[in-house]
Order: structure tokens, then sequence, then C-alpha cells
């Protein structure tokens, strides 16, 4: 996979954090045909976090929590708080399917589709739409 790739070379700066963040949108992002990727921001945010806490083995940990995570369904079942679940059409790391596992395993929870939108750093024009 891309990202992998990308991932597999660590950062020592934040302008390299920055710009893995950036490459990484390009990959699994909202697809710029749809929405501008607001590489500026990217780079500040990511630039931000990393001289606030930047630490090589965080991105193996959440990889090993992800590949170890129990089904979480009966936990979301005994959610008793509004519940919004927002997901893009064209996510190519979660399917929509996931979503609607998701709206449907929290009791009245909300779902929304965004169409034409991937998976991460939602796309400001998206809330203004």
């Amino acid at each position: 996979m891309k990202v992998a790739a990308l991932l597999k070379h660590p950062v020592n700066t934040a302008e390299e954090a920055g710009q893995q963040l950036v490459d990484t949108y390009k990959i699994i992002g909202t697809p710029a045909d749809n929405y501008p990727l607001d590489d500026k921001w990217l780079e500040e945010i990511s630039a931000l976090s990393f001289q606030r806490a930047h630490d090589p083995a965080g991105k193996l940990r959440q990889q090993a929590a992800v590949l170890a995570a129990p089904d979480r369904r009966k936990a979301l079942a005994a959610l008793r708080l509004p519940t919004l679940v927002m997901h893009g059409t064209v996510d190519p790391m979660i399917r929509p399917a996931g979503a609607q596992a998701t709206a449907k395993a929290v009791p009245g929870a909300k779902l929304v589709i965004m169409p034409g939108v991937g998976h991460g750093a939602l796309p400001r024009e998206v809330g203004r739409s």
C-alpha cells in the first residue's frame, strides 16, 4: 500500500512531518477533483503536533491497536448520548458499510454520508454546504 511506504520513513523535523501528512492525504484523503486539499493547513497542524508530542513509536502503537481491537458493537449499544457518524463515499481506508454498522450499533445515532469525501481531514467546504 502506498501509505505504508510513506509511513515507513521516519520523520525528524516538523517540516518533514507536515510534508508526510500532505502526501498521506493525497493518497487517502478527499480527491482534489472533489474538494481542494488544504496543504498549508495540513502542514501547519502536523508541524504543531510534531513539536508538541513527537513519538516515533506512536504510529506502531496505533497500528497495533487497530489490529488488536475487539468487536465494539456491544459497548456501542450501551451508549446513551447524541451520536453523529460522518463518513465519505470515497474513503479508501474504511468502507461506508463500516460507518453504517457503527451508526446502527449506537441507539439513536444519526448517519451522514458525504458524497465525494475521503478519509481523514474533512474538507472545510463540506461544512459550508
